[in-house]
Order: structure tokens, then sequence, then C-alpha cells
């Protein structure tokens, strides 16, 4: 591979900022047909392949990328381009993430919420794990204590389960009675380390109006927590501005009583992501949300594929996207009658996936009648509603598909940490990336978690739970993928051979595991029909 003196090939790379070129970018607009005109010259009989990295991604991690895979897609005949996108600081989360889980105050809510969860399951459906019928205060101390100081093996009650459905609107009723509220209160009374830590955070609160930055995303209302302005607002007594007020026993108990019956809830819908994770998920939405930003990062990294393809051309600023399709429908023009057109591959890594949606939604402004893309999916992280509504209204763009993803076991014990964010973070959240999206990121109305991430096993599997009537996206998406071999699934760790074949174990390994490389080198050779 040609390198530019900065290490980025613009006869094989896009950059693009916020989904714009820039006079900042390493590439800019005009290099696109260059870029056309090279593989035009290239006799690449496999056609050209778009890649599209996830949105988890520094520019220098993105570079490397395109580095790694420009000669494995050329050594399957394939002339390929990659669109290295900046999605703005996404780190934010995951180093909040690590800070939060250095706090003695997260531990202590995850230890409580873990306590009072498994007293409510318990009593109302049949359970394993955990010890036996009864919960033992200690031995949830003791497991918690184990997990975050970095002593424990297997994550804290990973083999709690519920054997059998419940009588759902029973358990709704016990979970939302008041008395709760006014027993954990009375437990916390009881509860010299909890009240210790809840106290060090009381007498770590600032005045009203006085916040002082955190670290990323929002502010801090106390100088020794990441804990949320808002949600440390609504556990404080009497706040007066230019006082400090002081946090209040009764609402810490009446906000851990949210966080139960949303536990309890999911489990006995079947929307649980273990009980660990589970907790920790719900501690994080009522007391940390902001510092995972929810709202501005994730929110903002999708924003910025779609302005990708803005149909406004500004010259300095025009939109990658566009930019693309309208220099690869020129190419296309070009051709003589009777040759056929080139096939054109897409492959999306986690959020290139929605990537590869927006694409395909303004592909129509450009590209020719009949003209369809191959997609391959690694591990996406795009939402089952998002996929469907863009397969309804733009399958005619589109061939062969086939998905790549971990299966449910394997993505359940791959801790983020392995993807880079730290051991901390592994021991606030020790599942996947794409759990973690599901739910904490992706969750579009409030209070509804494990939202459905298409590149996740579970969600095609659990029918019982994810049922046509109520999901009907997550129905869409399995007919979609029931044509083998033109379109379907491959769940790792498999070795089907002919672009079936993956090892993948982690959520960053899908584009550079050997195995799952060479399935894609296969489709890309062999096409998606045999």
């Amino acid at each position: 591979m040609s390198t530019a003196k900065n290490g980025l090939d613009k006869k094989h790379c896009i950059h693009l900022k916020n989904g714009h070129f820039s006079p900042k970018t390493d590439t800019q607009a005009t290099d696109i047909e260059s870029l056309l005109t090279a593989f035009g010259g290239s006799n690449s009989p496999s056609g050209l392949v778009v890649h599209f990295h996830g949105g988890v991604v520094s520019y220098a991690s993105g570079k490397g990328i395109a580095q790694a895979l420009t000669p494995v897609y050329q050594e399957a005949g394939a002339y390929p381009v990659f669109f290295v996108w900046e999605a703005g600081p996404l780190e934010a989360i995951f180093n909040n993430l690590g800070d939060i889980g250095q706090e003695k105050i997260f531990r202590e809510f995850v230890r409580k919420v873990i306590e009072f969860a498994l007293g409510r399951l318990k009593g109302v459906v049949g359970a394993k794990g955990a010890g036996g019928t009864a919960v033992n205060p200690q031995i949830v101390a003791h497991a918690v204590d184990e997990w975050f100081g970095g002593r424990g093996v297997a994550v804290p009650f990973e083999d709690f389960a519920l054997l059998q459905a419940a009588d759902r609107t029973r358990t709704a009723q016990m979970a939302t009675d008041d008395a709760m509220r006014m027993e954990i209160q009375a437990n916390l009374e009881m509860d010299q380390r909890f009240r210790s830590e809840i106290e060090a955070v009381s007498n770590g609160l600032l005045p009203l109006g006085e916040g002082v930055s955190a670290r990323g995303v929002g502010t801090k209302a106390a100088a020794n927590t990441l804990m949320d302005p808002k949600a440390l607002d609504e556990l404080v007594d009497v706040p007066v501005r230019g006082k400090r007020g002081v946090i209040s026993l009764m609402k810490v108990a009446a906000a851990i009583a949210k966080v139960v019956i949303r536990v309890v809830r999911r489990f006995i819908a079947g929307r649980d992501h273990g009980l660990y994770g589970t907790v920790v998920e719900e501690v994080l939405r009522q007391f940390y949300i902001d510092k995972l930003g929810k709202c501005l990062l994730w929110n903002q990294m999708k924003k910025d594929t779609a302005d990708a393809f803005m149909e406004k051309i500004e010259p300095g600023k025009e939109p990658g996207g566009t930019m693309f399709l309208k220099a690869l429908a020129d190419h296309l023009a070009k051709i003589g009658p009777g040759v056929p057109c080139p096939r054109v591959t897409l492959v999306g890594h986690s959020t290139g996936a929605v990537y590869i949606c927006n694409l395909l939604a303004a592909a129509g402004r450009w590209l020719p009648a009949g003209f369809k893309f191959d997609i391959i999916l690694l591990a996406p992280a795009v939402s089952f509603a998002r996929f469907s509504a863009c397969m309804a209204a733009n399958e005619k763009w589109v061939g062969g598909v086939r998905l790549f993803g971990m299966k449910n076991e394997v993505e359940l014990k791959d801790a983020m940490a392995q993807g880079g964010f730290g051991p901390v973070a592994r021991l606030v959240y020790p599942h996947s990336l794409l759990y973690f999206v599901s739910g904490l990121l992706e969750d579009e109305v409030e209070d509804k978690p494990d939202h459905p991430i298409l590149g996740m096993q579970r969600f095609y599997e659990r029918k019982d739970v994810f049922d046509a009537t109520d999901f009907p996206e997550v129905e869409q998406a399995r007919r979609f993928f029931a044509s083998p071999p033109q379109r379907c699934m491959v769940w790792s760790e498999v070795h089907d051979g002919n672009g079936m074949a993956s090892a993948s174990r982690a959520h960053g390994d899908f584009d550079g595991d050997k195995v799952t490389l060479a399935s894609v080198q296969w489709l890309l050779r062999n096409g998606f029909g045999a």
C-alpha cells in the first residue's frame, strides 16, 4: 500500500469529520474522483469494497484499520476504500465509566440493589443461583467486594436465573408497593457501611449553581462523585441556592426502590442482561446517565453518519457520503453499453452498519436503477428498527447480505475491557459493547432498555419475548435473513467454511480475526449465491 506522509492513502481512504470534508481533513472531495479512477484502472476482479469502521474508534485507529485491511481485501481481488470518520469524543463515555467504577458510592448502590433485587425475585418466582431462597447480605457484600477488588473470577451471581414464568401483574404490584421504600430505608439506616459513603457524598455537595466541570460530559454537583446533578438534587433535603443541603436517606431509599423495581420487571419480562449487568445498567441510568453521554455523544455519532449524506453540497464542507455516491454514479455512467457494472460490496463493523443504512437511503438520489450493493455486517450496532425500516424502503439497492456476530453466551463474556476501555470499565460492565448499547445508549423510550440491536443473537432466538406482535421489526429481520446463502447470519464461534466461519470472541475482533476475514475474502471472490 502506498502511503502518504501521515499514513493515509488518498487512493484508498476518505477522511471525514462530522460527516464532512473540511480544511482539517486529510482528504478532500476532489480526491474521490482520483480514487475511483484508480479503481477503474486496477482490474480488480472482485470489484470495489467500501469499509466503514465502528464509531468508538480514534482517527489513528481508523487509519490503522485501513492499513491492516488493505492487503486483505486486495488478496481477495477487490479494490478497498475506507471511510475514516471521526465520530467525536466517544472515549469520554468509557473514561467516565472507569471513573465511576472507582467510586465507593457506586459500588454501594450496586451492592444494595443486588441484595434487594435478589430478595424480590426469589420471593415471587422460582430461581436458581445465589445460594438458596434466603438472601444473605454478607454473601452479597463479599461477592461485590471480591469483584471490585479484582479478586473475583466470575461475574457476581452470573448463575442467577428465573426457573419459571410468574404472574406478571402480581409481581408488578408487589414490586411497586410503597412498603419497599420503607423496608429499604430501614435497612439503610442499619447499614453503617452504606451510610458512611452517603454521608461522604453529602459532605462533598457543592452549593447550588456552583457545579464544577467534570471530565467528559456534564457537570459535578458534588466534589467527590460523578453522580448526575439532577440525580443528586432529587436526593437532597431543602436545597436553598447558595447552601449545600443534606442528602436524605429517605430519598435515597426511594431512588434505590425505583432501581430495584426496574431490575425485577426486566427479569420477569425476560429483558434482563443477567443479574449483575442489569443492576449496573439500572444504577447507571438512575444516578449517572449523563456521564455516559446517552443523548449528547451517542446520538451525535449517529447524526454524523447521517450528515455524511446530506443533499446540500457546500464548497469546503462537502458531505463525504454524498460526494462518494455522486462520484460513483459518474463512474458508472462512463461504462460502455454491454459492460456489466462493477460489483460494490459494503462492509460495516459495529456502528459502520448505521453508516451503510444511511448510504442506502441516499442511493436513490444518484445511482442508476437496477444497481445493487452486496453487504457484509460485522457485529452491527444498528437497531432492528433502523435496519428493518431501511430495508423496507431501500431493499431494491441490496443484493446479498451476510451478518457476522457472536453467539449470546460469547457476547455475555465479552468484557468491554477487551476492546481497550480499561480494566475498571470491565469491572463496572462485564458484557459486550452491544449489550451496553442495548442496555443504556439505544433505549429510545424512557425506562425501555434492552433495545433490540441487530448484531445480537438473543433477539433472534428469544421468540417468546421478542414476538412478531410486540417487536415486528425483529420478526422482519428474522425473515430477511432466512434466505441462505444469499441472506443469512453467522454466529461465532463457528467453522462452516465457504463464507460461513468466524472465530471472533470479542466485539473488536471482527475486522481482525483471521477466520472471519477469510470468510469475507471468500464472499468477495465468490459472491453470496454459492
